[in-house]
């Protein structure tokens, strides 16, 4: 009796020896999430994984037996191997439903980013900022984004095989996702044309700049043409008038220059050569003279104005001394610049010679 029990024991550490390898199953699930979680798993790792489970089930299913007889015991082992069945079975579904559900996320995220990709390249430039950034995002497009986005999509086909390998049935939203994807397989072609249609907006972009160009070229002949007016100008009379033009040409010139700026900017951001606008140099050089010779005339001006109104101040401290009374008048003696008789003023309205 001794021995039968001892034979029994014996076979019964055979049979759990025999199960172990495949005992695992049984709480492989908690694994199975751990490994789904890490997003740094690849497609060789799900591989793997999901043959290390089917191998281990098919070997429950074709290599252990229902019945389990020795000497002096019988063991039913069918409801085991169903349960180790069963519970790899589910460890793959898991781990392909894993990546069904990333395969459905990145087509979402390819179809957005595809989305996005086509709203860049199809806007329509305004100016010559937004013609230059815009050929720079179609040539991008054409050489880094959409090859990027297109091996996106086949990556994720070729995860796709992973799940189909593996018999796992996939959902209609599975498919509709990928499905969506796949609409823009052919999207190159919306760039080349895109590229093309890019030639006639940068044409208006760059018939308007050489409208603007023209247009400010003959503001500048304008300017030019009131500097060289001033050299038939020679009545001291108009000197304020004149002072004002000069005032005025200035702030022009000043505002061309901030003009020719910009303009030689948006030159440079179509290709273009700087324009120089000999005008505005030529403008400035001619106005230059005329400023100072102006100027000079207001200061000569001024100055005998000065010392007229200070000997008055004290003619008239004179005069209260001496009991002139305060509503008394002093008669103003006629200097440069201040008002007269009609032929005094034309006296004062002395001509210079040109220039």
């Amino acid at each position: 009796v001794c021995s039968s029990d001892l034979n029994n024991l014996i076979n019964a550490d055979k049979i759990l020896a025999f199960y172990q390898p495949y005992v695992f199953l049984l709480d492989e699930m908690q694994n199975v999430e751990a490994f789904t979680e890490d997003m740094t798993k690849g497609r060789e790792d799900y591989m793997k994984y999901a043959e290390r489970l089917r191998d281990a089930c098919e070997v429950v299913a074709t290599q252990c037996p229902p019945m389990i007889r020795t000497q002096m015991m019988r063991v039913d082992a069918a409801e085991v191997n169903r349960k180790l069945y069963q519970c790899g079975q589910e460890c793959i579904k898991a781990l392909l439903h894993a990546v069904a559900m990333r395969n459905r996320d990145r087509s979402a995220r390819l179809v957005k980013g595809f989305e996005q990709l086509n709203k860049r390249i199809m806007a329509v430039p305004n100016n010559e900022d937004q013609l230059t950034d815009l050929e720079a995002q179609v040539d991008a497009a054409e050489r880094k984004d959409f090859p990027n986005l297109m091996a996106e999509y086949e990556d994720i086909k070729e995860w796709i095989w992973v799940t189909w390998d593996y018999d796992f049935a996939l959902e209609e939203e599975d498919w509709n996702s990928i499905w969506a994807a796949a609409e823009w397989k052919t999207y190159n072609t919306n760039i080349l044309k895109r590229q093309e249609d890019l030639e006639n907006d940068r044409n208006g972009i760059e018939l308007k700049l050489e409208d603007r160009r023209n247009k400010f070229k003959e503001d500048l002949a304008k300017i030019v043409d009131s500097v060289e007016k001033f050299k038939d100008k020679g009545s001291v009379r108009m000197l304020s008038d004149y002072l004002d033009q000069i005032a005025d040409i200035k702030k022009k010139l000043e505002v061309a220059e901030a003009t020719k700026e910009d303009m030689n900017i948006k030159e440079a951001l179509v290709g273009w050569d700087p324009t120089e606008f000999e005008d505005l140099d030529s403008a400035k050089q001619k106005l230059d003279p005329y400023e100072k010779l102006w100027s000079t005339v207001r200061s000569a001006m001024l100055e005998p104005l000065a010392l007229h109104r200070a000997v008055t101040s004290d003619d008239l401290e004179g005069a209260k001394a001496e009991g002139v009374p305060d509503g008394g008048e002093v008669e103003d003696a006629n200097v440069v610049g201040g008002s007269g008789t009609e032929s005094e003023e034309e006296g004062n309205g002395a001509t210079f010679g040109e220039g």
